[in-house]
């Protein structure tokens, strides 16, 4: 909001899927569906490509749920995949890496950009 893009890029990188055998980040389809409509939100044009994704059959469910979401969608049907559940551990593990990037993302892009 800060920032106030004239364009949003997006890189729909299918690789952090539950399945994937590169990251194995255990993401469901809906999160890139959820995170498509908040940018949605800001009312800019989005230029989204694919990338990533190396379990063929995950990658096109997401990058379809993608489209729909793209194009104002709201009934998505079977496309959505069930929540998965993570337990206290994964999480443990988590969460210290995510408040790391929020610290990097803070004080090398924001500061540049003055925000």
């Amino acid at each position: 909001e800060a920032f106030a893009p004239d364009v949003i890029a997006l890189e729909v990188g299918a690789d952090a899927l539950a399945g994937d055998p590169l990251a194995q980040l255990c993401l469901t389809n809906n999160v890139y569906a959820d995170i498509i409509e908040k940018l949605l939100a800001f009312g800019k044009p989005i230029l989204a490509t694919g990338g990533g994704g190396y379990d063929v059959e995950n990658t096109v469910r997401a990058w379809a749920l993608c489209w729909l979401a793209l194009c104002g969608v709201k009934d998505q049907g079977q496309l959505r995949e069930e929540p998965i559940a993570i337990d206290a551990g994964q999480r443990e593990m988590v969460d210290p890496v995510v408040a790391r990037v929020i610290e990097e993302v803070k004080s090398n892009v924001f500061g540049y950009h003055g925000l």
